[in-house]
């Protein structure tokens, strides 16, 4: 099981790596060079996410490797693996804590009633 997370390391990692600048846009290009780009992202993702796991204490994932994913790998795992590619992404920009622009200040102000 491969453990994909998109955190900011991972944001700036695709920034910086040679990574063409529109690799979202590229991702959904069905040709090998499409392919090897999902794939190289999909690795980043789960050196991030295993990187998390070890500082939290939890044992490492796998890692995706190239040669096995062209030999043992179908098309119907390609799909999958860019589904867990964009599940990941979207999760790195969504917020499970309310931010402050969330929250009314005024609201917090108001003692509770206590009975």
């Amino acid at each position: 099981m491969y453990y994909p997370l998109f955190n900011n390391n991972a944001m700036f990692r695709l920034q910086e790596e040679p990574f063409p600048d529109d690799v979202m846009e590229k991702l959904n290009e069905n040709t090998k060079a499409g392919f090897k780009l999902a794939f190289d992202v999909f690795r980043v993702l789960c050196e991030e996410g295993n990187a998390i796991r070890a500082r939290y204490g939890y044992e490492k994932g796998p890692l995706p490797d190239w040669e096995a994913f062209q030999q043992e790998f179908v098309p119907a795992d390609l799909v999958k693996m860019k589904n867990a590619l964009f599940a990941a992404i979207s999760m790195g920009y969504t917020r499970e804590i309310p931010s402050l622009e969330d929250v009314d200040l005024t609201l917090l102000e108001i003692p509770k009633k206590t009975e």
